[in-house]
């Protein structure tokens, strides 16, 4: 039975990061070059290109997408998801890689679900401000002083390693820190409370014959045959610049109804894999290529939502484990029409 009560976190896109060399290796951002801890094994790393990170469709390296801290349990292990995908035309091939590090300093710094057992992503410099919904002008998670600090410190957990150099993919997006909020704060936010008061201040809405409401004739004929497809549409405008849609074995944000997807148990222990996050809309637009003659300008990546499943048994006797995702495709008029 799903956790009707699973907390809901939203990421949103945050500032640039200038050197990707001199933050955490663990930090949660979209783009750039996957990070690692500076001590773990080359090859590792290239066992991990050659099983994960090379296109089933097309044989193109991947780009990383995102990676993000989450712990989800009492563990002391680092515990970072990247997210990779092939940017080749329609090829719509993506890879997920937990990574499981043990490390004197991996506690610390993040936040409690309703269960006192269980941990969700790292909050080190997530903005404090409630009313900063879309993750805007908030503060870097690194300073010039912290940075400074991290070098000059002793402590070299902290130092990251990218893929061999051999293998280095040239089609890295521009990173970014990813800025990250309780939906519920934000809910309670006075902007928030602001954008439904408006909302309830139109005209009566029109109720379809499943009793979800409309607020315009438009959107009655554009998802009347399909709830969950508005649902979803309802969820994007509430917060339309929310990039990461995090809820650990909570309930996925399906962009249309009538799906039909199994996940496979974990390869490793044999536990069920549990939903935990999945990737917005807008984070699409965010996906960019820094200023280089030699880089493509544009990205051939679409979708609905991507569905992050992982190992609901946080199983750690590998130290790289590959886990499962769903590419749902954008859905059109005519597709949420369709009877």
């Amino acid at each position: 039975m799903a956790h009707a009560s699973a907390l809901v976190l939203l990421g949103f896109v945050d500032q640039p990061i200038p050197d990707e060399s001199k933050v955490e290796w663990h930090t949660n951002k979209i783009g750039g070059k996957p990070s690692f801890p500076e001590s773990i094994d080359d090859g590792m790393l290239i066992n991990l290109i050659n099983d994960q990170l090379i296109c089933r469709k097309c044989s193109s390296m991947c780009s990383l997408i995102c990676q993000i801290q989450c712990s989800v349990d009492e563990s002391p292990a680092f515990r970072v998801i990247y997210v990779f995908a092939c940017l080749q035309e329609k090829c719509n091939y993506f890879a997920v890689t937990r990574l499981m590090h043990e490390s004197q300093s991996s506690v610390g710094n993040q936040i409690t679900t309703h269960s006192k057992h269980h941990q969700i992503w790292d909050t080190s410099g997530w903005s404090d401000d409630e009313d900063n919904e879309n993750g805007e002008d908030s503060n870097n998670l690194f300073s010039s002083s912290e940075i400074n600090r991290l070098e000059n410190s002793k402590d070299t957990n902290w130092k990251c390693k990218f893929l061999p150099k051999s293998f280095d993919n040239s089609l890295n997006f521009k990173p970014y820190y990813i800025n990250v909020e309780n939906i519920d704060d934000l809910k309670s936010s006075k902007l928030y409370l602001t954008k439904k008061e408006l909302k309830y201040c139109q005209d009566e809405p029109l109720t379809n014959e499943d009793g979800e409401k409309y607020e315009n004739p438009e959107l009655s004929t554009i998802f009347g045959n399909d709830k969950i497809a508005y649902k979803f549409y309802k969820k994007l405008r509430d917060f339309p610049k929310q990039v990461i849609r995090y809820s650990w074995q909570g309930q996925p944000l399906l962009n249309r109804s009538n799906l039909n997807y199994a996940i496979e148990a974990c390869e490793n222990c044999g536990s069920s894999r549990k939903f935990e996050f999945q990737l917005m809309p807008a984070l699409i637009s965010k996906l960019n290529f820094p200023p280089s003659p030699s880089s493509q300008s544009s990205v051939d990546l679409n979708y609905g939502t991507v569905l992050i499943y992982t190992c609901s048994n946080n199983c750690d006797s590998k130290a790289l484990s590959e886990e499962k995702c769903i590419f749902l495709e954008e859905v059109d008029e005519n597709v949420i029409n369709k009877k």
